[in-house]
């Protein structure tokens, strides 16, 4: 028994050659993960630079087509009340003898025989021949054209984005040229410093 005894002291002495390989090996999966992580937070931040310095130019000018687009709707609304305000009136013209009795006494100063005619000022005559013409004419057609309503998207952020100056801070220069710089920055900082590490090659 006493034989032993400097065997097993010794045997539980000894240290593990398995031990230092294993440090090693979870240092570098941590080492990886790091660099992951950090890889593709730089690339988020860049990309989340890089967004809105794309996306608010194209939106402006989006916006921009579709106040175009409303105000050609409108005038072509206008122009189709009109047009059919001036096709009642032709049609009253050649089918209503009372509307061209008005025409004669206003244009040609008709009077019947015997017909006694009290002047009237020039404004109120005018405005006794508006209510006349609308009368025969109908009122004018009130247009309302719907005003372009932005994508759901759009709407949704707007809300829940803070009330800050977007289109000043990343859709004019020089702040967009500012950010554009600093998003390319970041991307190149992820790739230099935390990205993929190239294998060495096979002997």
């Amino acid at each position: 028994m006493d034989a032993d005894a400097p065997l097993l002291s010794g045997r539980s002495g000894t240290q593990d050659p398995a031990a230092p390989r294993t440090d090693l090996h979870e240092e570098a999966v941590s080492n990886a993960v790091t660099h992951a992580v950090m890889f593709w937070a730089l690339v988020i931040m860049a990309a989340l630079v890089f967004a809105p310095c794309v996306l608010i130019p194209i939106w402006n000018e989006s916006e921009e087509l579709m106040r175009a687009e409303h105000a050609a709707a409108t005038a072509l609304a206008r122009l189709d009340a009109r047009i059919r305000q001036q096709e009642r009136l032709i049609e009253a013209l050649t089918s209503d003898p009372l509307v061209n009795e008005r025409l004669a006494r206003r244009d040609l100063r008709f009077r019947k025989p015997g017909e006694k005619v009290v002047p009237v000022a020039p404004p109120e005559y005018e405005a006794a021949w508006s209510e006349a013409a609308a009368a025969i004419v109908g009122d004018p057609v009130e247009v309302a054209v719907p005003e372009p309503q932005p994508p759901a998207a759009v709407a949704v952020a707007r809300r829940w984005l803070p009330p800050l100056p977007w289109n000043d801070l990343f859709g004019k220069p020089p702040n967009r040229t500012i950010f554009l710089l600093m998003s390319g920055a970041l991307l190149v900082t992820a790739l230099v410093l935390y990205g993929p590490a190239t294998p060495p090659p096979r002997r």
